[in-house]
């Protein structure tokens, strides 16, 4: 009675023993579906990682560009500042010299024709 009882706690050992195992293959392949899972994950953030390199790049690289942009038309205002200053002298100097000329031809006109005096400009 006793070897049949030692029997069947052997049986039920094996069957247990069979379902661990069958577990343990369930999960080993678990394992290495995730496996395959992070290796691709890797795969991507490495590819990411490449990508986010090349675009960190081009945005220095515009950055540098909208720097030496800026620069060049703080330049150019400066220089049209400039130019619009001498204009503006020009334009007042031209100016004053026509209402010179203007008086100076009233006067004439004045002394030729004997027509009451120049208007005033």
């Amino acid at each position: 009675m006793r070897g049949r009882k030692i029997l069947e706690e052997l049986r039920e050992l094996r069957i247990g023993s069979n379902e661990t195992s069958a577990e343990i293959r369930d999960l080993s392949s678990e394992i290495r579906d995730l496996s395959s899972e992070m290796r691709d994950l890797s795969s991507e953030m490495r590819d990411l990682r490449s990508e986010i390199r090349e675009l960190h790049s081009e945005n220095r690289a515009l950055l540098r560009f909208t720097n030496e942009l800026i620069r060049r038309n703080e330049v150019a205002f400066r220089d049209m500042t400039v130019v619009l200053r001498g204009l503006r002298e020009e334009s007042r100097t031209a100016v004053e010299e026509t209402r010179a000329q203007t008086r100076a031809i009233f006067l004439l006109i004045d002394r030729l024709g004997g027509a009451g005096p120049a208007p005033a400009t």
